[in-house]
Parts: structure tokens; sequence; C-alpha cells
């Protein structure tokens, strides 16, 4: 009887455990940007993934404006296509660092050309405030962070991986994008 309640004693505690670590991982990325350590929220982050997913965003919003750009009869047009997904290749690889999700993760827009002032100014910010998080899925994790200046939401995606979670993309808003 005593190995029968030791046994769904430890069956709700792994249970539990399971269920608890993205809110731990979010803890744990929030409190690595509020001490602007970036190598231990690098530690969450998949930057391969993350990248990719950028880049994809970017090149759909690069391929709305080159179709309006077309539809006006622009000579330049397909030029800009040609050029473009090498620019939001190179754009995006320099762009996400764990500096800019610090600033995203604060609900502000990253400042690519002197990230660490921005930091600094801003410390009064703090990440994910105000987030609304929660389970999209078993092994889908989302938080929702507005942009304080916009008002626009930027969605944080954290993936499982085996017991840990990463995070995977950010979903930025097509329509205005940082």
């Amino acid at each position: 009887m005593k190995k029968i309640i030791f046994i769904c004693v430890l069956g709700i505690l792994i249970i539990g455990y399971i269920i608890a670590t993205p809110f731990l991982t979010v803890n744990n990325m929030k409190n690595a940007a509020e001490k602007h350590d970036g190598e231990e929220l690098s530690e969450y982050v998949d930057f391969i993934s993350l990248r990719q997913d950028l880049k994809d965003q970017m090149n759909i919003l690069m391929g709305k404006e080159m179709l309006k750009l077309a539809e006006d009869n622009n000579p330049f047009a397909s030029m800009g296509a040609a050029f473009g997904t090498m620019f939001v290749d190179k754009m995006v690889d320099a762009y996400i660092t764990p500096t800019a999700i610090t600033e995203l993760m604060k609900g502000a827009k990253p400042n690519s050309e002197d990230s660490q002032n921005t930091l600094e100014n801003k410390d009064s910010l703090e990440p994910f405030k105000d987030a609304s998080i929660g389970y999209e899925s078993f092994s889908k994790f989302s938080i929702l962070v507005t942009n304080n200046e916009t008002g626009d939401d930027v969605r944080f995606i954290l993936r499982r991986r085996g017991l840990s979670w990463k995070l995977t993309e950010i979903k930025i808003p097509l329509d205005n994008p940082l």
C-alpha cells in the first residue's frame, strides 16, 4: 500500500514539474534579461529557429511591399526583390542578439545602432511586465507582450525540447514591424 501511495505522489510531482517548466523558463529568461546577462539568456533561446522564423516573416513583409511597388509599375521592384532576401538574411542575423531579445521582452523597440545605451535608458522597464502567458499545446507555450510605444503585440513562442523549453519564434506584427 505504501508503494502505491509513493508512486502516486511521485507521479503527481513529476507531472507538476513538467507542467511548471515553461513558467520556470520564462522566469529564468526574465531574470537573465534584468541582469543584462546575455550568456544566461542565450541558454533559453534556439537562435537558429528564431532567426529562420524572423527571416520568413520579413520575407513575407518584403514580398508584400514588392507587390505594391510592382502594381505601381515601379521599374525597381524586380531589382528590390532580388536583393531583398539577401538583405533580410544579413539584417536578421545581425539583429537577433540577446540584447535585442531583452528589449522586446520589455515591450520596447530594440535599437540596432546602440543597444547598450538603449538598455541603460530603459532599465525601469521590466521584462515580460503585464505579459499574458500560457500553454497553446503540450509542447508550445506563448508569451504575449504589448509594445509600449505602438500598442502592438509581440508574441514569444517557446517549444519543448525534451524536458526543457527554448524560445524558437517571435511573432511581430507584419502590418507595423519593429
